[in-house]
């Protein structure tokens, strides 16, 4: 397997190159995070992302999705070069992704042909270099201080120096980046490794003019020459360059994985205390998580049907299970998403299979209802977004715009007659700011959305709660020009994430709308995070400046697949950071009475609002969105 022969080529930990008397400063991802993102953003054209991983503590890897980095580093004595050291090995990812060097089709399988990978990265790297420095020359300085640091860090690691293949990494780093060096210069190089100083020689006038080539089709074809034709390299594997990081093929591929039930153990009733799988199985992942969600203490809902799927969505799965691939036909017709795994500390590639739908408009009686009893305060809503509209402004005394001013047209007519020079600003025109915002509005339609308030029959059910709140919205908004779009989520596994459309941003707000709102009933599970990741991507689609995704939701994510407890929880905060990394802004609101529990880790401080009042969900939704959007 890929992902075991990785496991032995990585190291256990980055290991401190400096001096063990010379202090070395860490650097945490979170202090970086912001400007990072924004940095492989913008190099990437909105491509990419970054993220911090533990696995990255081996060295920088990307999926060809996301560039992961270390949570810290821990090399320099001067956080001035950490950081630059995160942006360099960033944009190198970025770089190594847009170059095609880790199209599937290229990099050699290291279970297959160990060597071949092996030089494969080296003469990649290299080519890496030379083409990030040509695609973006501000970046020369840094790439050459990074390598001169990582030549100067390897020569002193006794490990790396047990390789036969570092005296090339090392004479490779020894070549300029600007140019071709001559044959003299390639002879100087070698002859820092006497023991290989005419195959070191040799390699080095091979590899010359295929790092200056336009494309990196040639590294394979060298790589493939220098493993039949150099001998074999031994077991022992030099450290990657730290700036460079490492190709990880097992990330590349989706993972050969079984599915498997557990059965509990009969003693306990648990699935806990189960013997530890040797390491050559799949991973597996538990149902259990820490941070188990607590059952409420509320008494049953009476309602037949409904009480069951309540029941369903509110309790913590039981089931241990393995992960497998989705096949070709439970992909048909879904977008597909990754999803975070915590325990692994790395994405699921392909991992949910999420539906559109746009429910069949019928009746609007519920709709027509609302407007009819609750006239008084829709009509006081839109008097307060009414004030979000932006004042027009007009200009006067200007050289050009829609009109004559009159009085700048007298006054230089006056000036012209008294035999002063005439001012050319005669026009004026009207300047309207625009409040260019794009909002989603994300809802929970899991099964728990149909408990009645407070657990008592004579109140209204959540849901009606939020149809409510979603036509104060909705009508609300009809008084300004800000896009908006009404999304419902639901679904049961991974292989059945459904995503509602009841309004898309460029639909009017009419009866076709109204029907759809007055359709929206519970329905299953509580899969947050393709939903998310699915509103993010319409959302990144709308041309404004300002995008706002809120997310209306009455518990905590929960599917009976093992999507529950903290493994639900950390993908969903992980989509939440995906999003704001995109350019989105996020906000909660729920009345969920456990949220203060994990709202504030999973949504982040200030941007969730946990509603004691259930009934006043309605107008807070409005409220929100008004204090939110206040230019």
């Amino acid at each position: 397997m890929v992902r075991d022969w990785f496991r032995k080529l990585s190291p256990t930990r980055i290991r401190q190159q400096k001096q063990p008397e010379t202090p070395v400063v860490s650097v945490p991802f979170a202090d970086v995070e912001s400007t990072l993102a924004l940095y492989v953003k913008a190099l990437s054209r909105d491509r990419l992302k970054v993220m911090s991983s533990s696995l990255a503590r081996q060295g920088a890897y990307s999926d060809g999705r996301t560039v992961f980095v270390p949570p810290e580093i821990e090399m320099f004595d001067d956080p001035t070069q950490a950081r630059l050291f995160y942006r360099v090995a960033s944009a190198w990812k970025v770089m190594q992704v847009a170059s095609g060097t880790l199209d599937l089709e290229r990099v050699p399988d290291p279970t297959e042909d160990r060597d071949r990978f092996l030089y494969y990265e080296v003469l990649t790297g290299e080519w890496v270099d030379r083409t990030l420095v040509e695609v973006w020359p501000g970046l020369a300085r840094n790439i050459t201080l990074m390598r001169q640091d990582a030549l100067e860090r390897r020569s002193h690691n006794g490990k790396n120096g047990h390789s036969n293949l570092e005296p090339l990494i090392q004479s490779l780093l020894r070549l300029p980046l600007n140019r071709q060096p001559g044959s003299e210069e390639l002879q100087k190089i070698a002859s820092e490794h006497p023991q290989r100083n005419g195959e070191l020689r040799d390699m080095l006038v091979a590899t010359r003019d295929m790092l200056h080539a336009d494309e990196p089709g040639q590294c394979l074809t060298l790589a493939t020459e220098f493993s039949s034709g150099t001998g074999n390299l031994d077991d022992t594997v030099p450290d990657a360059v730290h700036f460079r990081g490492r190709i990880r093929p097992d990330l590349l591929k989706p993972p050969e994985i079984h599915i498997e039930d557990i059965k509990a153990d009969p003693k306990t009733g648990s699935s806990r205390n189960r013997r530890p799988p040797p390491r050559n199985e799949p991973m597996q992942i538990e149902s259990n998580q820490p941070l188990p969600r607590q059952n409420r203490n509320r008494k049953s809902p009476t309602g037949g049907r409904q009480s069951l799927q309540i029941s369903l969505a509110d309790r913590e799965p039981a089931r241990t299970f393995h992960s497998v691939p989705l096949t070709e036909e439970e992909k048909k017709g879904a977008y597909v998403y990754h999803e975070w795994d915590y325990l692994r500390q790395m994405y699921l590639p392909e991992w949910c299979a999420l539906r559109t739908r746009r429910p069949k408009s019928g009746s609007t009686d519920k709709v027509e209802q609302i407007l009819r009893q609750h006239s008084a305060l829709i009509r006081h809503l839109k008097q307060q977004f009414e004030a979000l509209r932006p004042e027009r402004l007009r200009m006067t005394r200007q050289l050009d715009g829609d009109e004559i001013d009159l009085g700048a047209y007298v006054d230089s007519r006056a000036d012209q007659m008294a035999g002063l020079s005439p001012s050319d600003k005669l026009y004026s025109h009207v300047q309207e700011k625009e409040r260019n915002i794009a909002l989603a509005c994300l809802i929970d339609l899991s099964g728990s959305t149909g408990a009645w308030i407070d657990d008592d029959p004579r109140n209204d059910q959540v849901i009606e709660v939020t149809r409510r709140g979603i036509v104060f919205l909705c009508e609300a908004l009809t008084v300004l020009d800000d896009r908006h779009a009404v999304y419902g989520f639901s679904g049961s596994t991974r292989k059945h994430a459904e995503f509602s459309i009841v309004k898309e941003f460029d639909e009017s707000y009419g009866e076709t709308v109204k029907g759809r709102i007055n359709g929206l009933s519970p329905s299953a599970y509580t899969r947050m995070g393709p939903a998310i990741r699915h509103a993010v991507h319409n959302l990144t689609m709308q041309p404004a400046r300002v995008r706002i995704l809120m997310l209306l939701s009455d518990g905590r994510p929960n599917d009976f697949d093992g999507y529950g407890g903290r493994y639900g929880i950390e993908d969903t905060r992980k989509a939440l950071i995906e999003a704001r990394q995109s350019g989105v802004s996020t906000f909660a609101l729920t009345i969920d009475g456990e949220a203060r529990d994990y709202m504030p880790y999973t949504f982040g401080i200030g941007h969730y609002m946990v509603i004691e009042d259930t009934p006043a969900l309605a107008t807070k939704l409005s409220d929100v969105y008004r204090r939110l959007t206040v230019q």
